[in-house]
């Protein structure tokens, strides 16, 4: 019940403004097999599904590694570049 009236996926194609969707394809919670598609969103959305990241933090490197490229893959995002 929660995910069919909680969850964003079904209405990603429906966003009008520009956005940018962040998971990781190995997170714990989230099967890869679940996260949309890019043919399942609009236009105005942006898909970012590194292979690595988790469920948060975004860590890169070896532990305790950093936790730079999710807040740089926004900031990308937010000029243009990603």
């Amino acid at each position: 019940d929660y995910w069919a009236r909680a969850a964003a996926k079904p209405v990603l194609h429906q966003i009008r403004i520009p956005a940018l969707v962040v998971n990781a394809t190995n997170d714990p919670f989230v099967p890869a097999h679940s996260l949309p598609r890019s043919a399942e969103v609009g236009p105005c959305v942006t898909l970012w599904q590194p292979p690595h990241g988790g469920h948060v933090g975004f860590p890169q490197g070896r532990p305790p590694g950093h936790v730079q490229a999710m807040p740089q893959a926004v900031c990308d995002w937010l000029t243009g570049r990603l």
